[in-house]
C-alpha cells in the first residue's frame, strides 16, 4: 500500500468535520490504473467527494516521482468527471516559493 493514501484517509478521518476540505500532495500513480490504489480511489472511508485534481507531472524539479494534488470534501461521494488542471514548467530551483514558481508554470 502507498503510505500517502493511508495518510490522506487517516488525516481526513481524524481531523475533518463533515464538509471539511483536504488538499494533499500525492504520487500521480493514485490516478492511474495501479491496482494497489483501487480501494483508495473509491474514497469510501471516510466517505469523501473528490472536487479537484491538480496534475503536476509536467513540473520539474519537484519531487522524485510524478505528483498531483487531490482536493476533497469529507462526506458525499465523487461524481465524474472531476475538474482537473494540468501544470507544466521548469522551476528555477527546487522548493521555490509560490510567488516565484507561478512565474514559471
Amino acid at each position: 500500500m502507498e503510505m500517502a493514501t493511508l495518510c490522506f484517509c487517516r488525516s481526513a478521518d481524524l481531523y475533518l468535520k463533515d464538509q471539511g476540505v483536504i488538499a494533499f500532495v500525492m504520487p500521480r500513480s493514485v490516478l492511474t490504473g495501479a491496482f494497489h490504489h483501487e480501494r483508495f480511489r473509491s474514497l469510501s472511508y471516510p466517505s469523501m467527494k473528490l472536487v479537484k485534481i491538480l496534475d503536476l507531472e509536467g513540473v520539474s524539479p519537484l519531487f522524485n516521482v510524478p505528483s498531483c494534488v487531490l482536493i476533497a470534501v469529507k462526506g458525499g461521494s465523487t461524481s465524474y468527471p472531476v475538474p482537473a488542471r494540468r501544470y507544466s514548467g521548469v522551476l528555477e530551483e527546487k522548493n521555490a516559493k509560490l510567488s516565484e514558481a507561478s512565474k514559471s508554470l
